[in-house]
């Protein structure tokens, strides 16, 4: 973003939710904690997807920004399934609440990191620009339908992954 001369505090920081999974992700290796597996799991998984599925560039459209973005996601799965199938992770019954509730704290930091600097991580501020069925109305009613979804997201997340470790394992304990 240096580089092409685009590089913004409101916008560059990796502070989106894909952002953060990444950073959660780069950590767990070292220093693994349960909940911010979940996190990674259920909701950094669930944003890649999403992210995969309608790209939304925040900075100015280049070939550099545009393998940043993919690379980017392509990580969340990478630190998702290395902890899933390397380290042999498993998730708890109520992940998906542990996942949900750590999701609301990062978007209330994150609302009051974006009324500081006047930016809009998270699109929290301001709806993406992206076409999205997902995305219905404006602001901040667009913000029900992110939660509605998202928990949706998490949910079904949540019930595969507990599936799929019960069917690899019979004697399959969440850690």
């Amino acid at each position: 973003y240096i580089y092409v001369g685009s590089w913004d505090i409101r916008y560059c920081l990796p502070l989106q939710l894909c952002g953060i999974s990444q950073i959660v992700g780069a950590i767990l290796p070292v220093r693994f904690h349960q909940g911010w597996y979940e996190f990674l799991l259920l909701l950094g998984l669930g944003g890649a997807v999403q992210s995969f599925l309608t790209p939304e560039i925040t900075t100015i459209y280049n070939w550099l920004t545009h393998i940043d973005f993919y690379v980017a996601h392509g990580l969340i799965w990478f630190f998702a399934l290395y902890q899933l199938v390397v380290k042999k992770r498993t998730i708890r019954p109520n992940a998906w609440l542990t996942a949900f509730l750590i999701g609301l704290g990062t978007l209330g930091v994150m609302a009051i990191f974006n009324k500081i600097i006047d930016g809009n991580y998270i699109f929290l501020c301001q709806r993406p620009i992206v076409e999205n069925p997902l995305i219905m109305g404006d602001w901040p009613y667009y913000l029900l339908s992110f939660l509605g979804f998202g928990l949706t997201n998490i949910v079904l997340f949540h019930f595969f992954f507990r599936w799929q470790g019960k069917r690899i394992s019979p004697d399959f304990k969440a850690s």
